[in-house]
């Protein structure tokens, strides 16, 4: 006896969404697509070839083209889906939403079989985060793509998020990171329970004999993926970082000259009345960080002192420059620019009255 197995497959078109997205090969077979197959046994009896028996789901003892009938099952409903992230974006406290360029962007992937809706979550919370997070951003908006965003079984969409940052603080300093979560749910389905499904007319998937589970198969995503696998949510982080001038304030004080009757003191000096005390205020930007622009240094001497002379700026050991003075006793630089590894300083010296 042999036996022959006669396979056919009848497909069910997948529409697009018309959405920002990067179209791809639909991932396995769409859901909903019924699945016939008959197989048939072709024998002989004492010589003779005998008419072909095809199979039917309940046993076929008829011979003959058909007479049997196919074995069918429907293909159901995979919900799967993937965001990424793990972008960084670097920006300057105080940067505001779109119109300071504070993109973060990720990707959300369709991995199940079905053309789905999709809602999109930012979310910036420190107990969410995984790794690194030195500071809240404020006001996280998906941006892009327009909500709910339908995507078809294998396509990818890209996401744009947008924040605002804090001004700087003791935690909103140069090199800081602030991790932003974003969450894709599926919206619209719900799990199957209980056993598969069964009992499908052939060719007739839409009969309601012929069901279409649905299957949850996602993974488990960052903090706010809260559940983990199989919940249709997925959630993944990228990252601000702080790229910002890194500038140290230091003011010192020495007596630089003493007299006594008249006469210079050349050795031990103090702060006497008619001591002259010279001032250094040292501002130095860490190598590696942004350009800091505009600075302007400004001290206002105590009134039990004298600003004598004309306070100079000098940058890097460079020639000193004047400064301006707003009273005999309130010292004002000009505007300069410190780049990254710079140092400027500003000296003033003052009688003690």
């Amino acid at each position: 006896m042999k036996i022959k197995i006669m396979k056919t497959l009848l497909s069910v078109a997948v529409l697009s969404a018309i959405t920002s997205t990067a179209s791809a090969a639909p991932i396995g077979t769409a859901a909903g697509t019924a699945v016939d197959n008959t197989a048939s046994i072709s024998y002989s009896v004492g010589g003779q070839n005998q008419t072909p028996i095809e199979s039917s789901e309940t046993g076929n003892t008829t011979p003959g083209t058909g007479n049997g009938t196919a074995t069918t099952f429907v293909v159901d409903k995979k919900v799967d889906l993937l965001v990424t992230g793990a972008t960084t974006t670097n920006v300057v406290p105080g940067q505001t939403g779109a119109a300071d360029n504070t993109e973060l962007t990720y990707t959300l992937t369709n991995e199940g079989n079905s053309t789905e809706d999709f809602t999109l979550t930012a979310t910036d919370n420190l107990a969410l985060a995984v790794g690194t997070d030195d500071f809240n951003s404020t006001g996280c908006t998906v941006t892009a793509p327009a909500l709910p965003v339908t995507i078809a079984s294998g396509d990818v969409v890209n996401v744009t998020v947008e924040c605002d940052i804090p001004a700087s603080s003791a935690t909103v300093t140069n090199g800081a990171k602030s991790l932003v979560d974003l969450l894709a749910e599926v919206t619209g389905v719900t799990a199957s329970s209980g056993a598969d499904t069964v009992g499908c007319i052939s060719g007739t998937p839409n009969t309601p004999s012929c069901v279409t589970d649905v299957v949850f198969a996602d993974g488990t995503g960052t903090g706010t993926d809260v559940g983990g696998d199989r919940n249709a949510w997925h959630s993944a982080t990228s990252t601000y970082i702080i790229n910002t001038a890194d500038l140290t304030v230091k003011k010192t004080q020495a007596v630089s000259e003493m007299t006594i009757n008249g006469a210079a003191v050349t050795g031990n000096k103090y702060h006497i009345p008619g001591a002259e005390i010279t001032y250094t205020i040292t501002v130095s930007n860490v190598a590696g960080a942004a350009s800091a622009t505009g600075i302007i240094l400004s001290d206002t001497v105590p009134n039990t002192m004298t600003v004598v002379g004309t306070p100079t700026v000098s940058i890097d050991a460079g020639p000193p420059t004047d400064v301006t003075s707003g009273s005999s006793n309130s010292v004002t630089s000009l505007g300069f620019d410190l780049n990254a590894g710079s140092t400027a300083v500003l000296t003033i010296i003052a009688t003690v009255n």
